[in-house]
């Protein structure tokens, strides 16, 4: 009976993982793929918070918000892939945001605990680093 519980939980602990992944980077996405139209002017008009130049700030952003999230979903490079969305939330909750109330900043605080929480606890079972672990012989989750 012990061994059957312990399995559910570790199917239970595996889905929310995926759902978790999966769930606040199709969120992510909704803010990442506006920024794939106009590209021109997307690039001239964006916020460089840490004067690095708005057309270097623009692409960091999509890459974080667009292509990391993808990643994050799959379950692919998982914990590499939310460094830059933590870095990207930090600033935007530490310096984009700095002089809002908090209900203004709380999206960005949000997605940082979020992707904090994928970063330590990894992709689970069902994501495409678990396949490639158990291909290479290692069985164990990532």
């Amino acid at each position: 009976m012990r061994a059957w519980i312990e399995r559910k939980q570790a199917l239970w602990t595996n889905v929310g993982l995926m759902v978790l992944r999966v769930g606040v980077s199709a969120l992510m996405l909704t803010r990442g793929a506006p920024r794939l139209v106009n590209i021109s002017e997307q690039a001239a008009s964006t916020a460089d918070p840490i004067g690095a130049g708005s057309e270097l700030s623009w692409a960091f952003a999509v890459f974080a918000e667009f292509l990391c999230p993808l990643f994050v979903a799959a379950g692919l490079w998982t914990r590499l892939a939310t460094l830059p969305l933590l870095l990207m939330m930090g600033v935007v909750f530490l310096v984009v945001h700095a002089g809002d109330p908090l209900l203004a900043r709380e999206p960005s605080l949000l997605y940082f605990f979020a992707y904090a929480a994928v970063l330590f606890l990894g992709p689970g079972d069902y994501s495409v680093d678990a396949l490639l672990k158990k291909r290479r012989g290692n069985g164990d989750s990532p």
